[in-house]
């Protein structure tokens, strides 16, 4: 195409069907923040002409993209792509193949073309670097061929913002998050009509006193049906004369100060947490079991929490898959039950990576699942976090199920 040809162009906007199929580290089993915002800046050597390309797409599932993408510059347009990454490195090979179109005064500008890139993460996003060529039909007197150097930068975004968020929220918050990953059926005889009122209960030994706050909520599985259950309470500056029932519904007359508690039902895993209650207010707070799976993956033994299978991080990030929620909640569940341990979270990785980048996200891995924990309500001060990095491998990385085995966290009972 002859730069000197275009008039200032029509304003293209382009919906852009981006498909990318995606071959991430084997820990990733589904996106995590599944928008993405790309950057790249272009050279093209055959029409001597620069600009800049923008694209926002969205993971709908683990390997498929769909996004919006635009090209400004001399050229303006839009464009569809595809792009499909070749290796689990950090640094990841890709083939990348687009179609563009055009808008010019003497009509449209329809090609495409086929790149290779280099892609790999930087200050918290992902570096690309592609070199590409691309054919077009044209309008005469416009060049049909060309030949790009492309340089971009991509970071995800909008979990939160969009509702994709899969971390979930405090215990103390007055919900609970619901993981993504679908639950197993409850025990029928333990679920109740959804019409069962709430009674309140008063705890106190004597009558309320004025001062006295009021803690009220409910007890549901992860579908939403209410249980029945048993909240143990306790406080440092005393000890409570019985427990609070939920049926599901629960409401008692508390004096103001801070109370750990512990939810059981027959059938699911213990939840805890600590509530603060104060005087003259009311907390509303509700409280989401998951079923006791049908095999335990996770174990307590004299020197540590065994579990059976790794927890999943999104690729070359700290944030824990939805997948390994049930398995980190089996570890909750343990840790609750069993307040008398402490353990130490140790975060490792394989060896992949500069040594000062495995150390830092080792110990942000680490510290992400103590922060779960403590979402489920262990108590902050039974837990710790160390990193690693890739000091101290199982066994050498001299394959990728040696790095899948290297990668790890472990719970040490201290």
């Amino acid at each position: 195409m002859n730069a000197s040809r275009l008039t200032p162009p029509l304003l293209s906007a382009l919906l852009v069907l981006h498909t990318a199929a995606t071959v991430r580290a084997e820990e990733v089993s589904a996106p995590d923040d599944p928008f993405h915002l790309g950057l790249a800046v272009f050279g093209e050597g055959v029409a001597r002409r620069a600009g800049l390309e923008a694209e926002l797409t969205y993971a709908l599932l683990p390997a498929i993209d769909v996004g919006l993408g635009a090209a400004l510059g001399q050229y303006r347009g839009g464009f569809l792509l595809g792009s499909m990454e070749f290796t689990r490195a950090m640094v990841r090979p890709f083939l990348e193949v687009r179609g563009v179109g055009y808008l010019v005064p003497e009509g449209s500008v329809l090609g495409g073309g086929v790149g290779v890139g280099l892609r790999g993460p930087a200050l918290g996003g992902r570096a690309k670097a592609i070199v590409a060529g691309a054919a077009y039909a044209a309008p005469r007197g416009y060049n049909q061929f060309a030949a790009f150097l492309m340089l971009g930068y991509e970071f995800g975004f909008g979990s939160a913002l969009f509702g994709f968020n899969r971390t979930p929220r405090p215990v103390a918050a007055p919900t609970v998050a619901r993981p993504a990953a679908p639950p197993e059926e409850p025990p029928a005889a333990e679920t109740v009509a959804a019409s069962v009122s709430t009674v309140p209960i008063d705890v106190r030994p004597a009558s309320p006193a004025p001062g006295d706050g009021t803690l009220r909520g409910q007890v549901t599985d992860l579908n939403d049906h209410p249980l029945v259950a048993v909240l143990h309470l306790s406080s440092s500056a005393k000890t409570l004369g019985r427990d609070l029932p939920a049926s599901p519904g629960f409401e008692a007359r508390l004096g103001p100060g801070t109370y750990a508690v512990e939810v059981v039902a027959n059938g699911y895993l213990a939840r805890g947490g600590t509530l603060e209650i104060r005087a003259g207010e009311t907390l509303v707070h509700d409280f989401q079991l998951r079923p006791v799976p049908a095999t335990a993956e996770a174990e307590l033994t004299a020197q540590s929490i065994h579990i059976l299978h790794p927890i999943h991080f999104a690729f070359n990030e700290s944030r824990i898959l939805s997948d390994s929620f049930g398995l980190l909640d089996q570890v909750a569940d343990i840790l609750v039950r069993k307040q008398e341990i402490q353990v130490r979270i140790e975060g490792n990785t394989d060896d992949v990576g500069g040594t000062a980048y495995n150390q830092r996200l080792s110990e942000n891995r680490a510290h992400s699942v103590l922060e779960y924990l403590v979402e489920r309500g262990v108590a902050r001060h039974r837990l710790t976090s160390i990193g690693y990095g890739k000091s101290r491998p199982l066994e050498p990385n001299t394959s990728d199920a040696a790095r899948a085995r290297n990668r790890r966290v472990e719970f040490i009972v201290r």
